[in-house]
């Protein structure tokens, strides 16, 4: 088990910190919105018999 040290982190490094989170969390969201869009796209394919997999 690895011993974790608490690191105070400084305003500046946390803001910085929260910038990148919010950064990832739109992208992932981007991805999302993407990944649905394109199963739907592929439901109403298969719906519709033009797609075989």
């Amino acid at each position: 088990m690895a011993i974790v040290l608490k690191k105070r982190l400084t305003r500046e490094q946390l803001e910085r910190k929260v910038k990148r989170l919010e950064k990832q969390l739109k992208r992932y969201h981007e991805w999302e919105k993407t990944l649905r869009s394109t199963q739907e796209a592929q439901t109403a394919l298969r719906a519709n018999g033009s797609l075989n997999i």
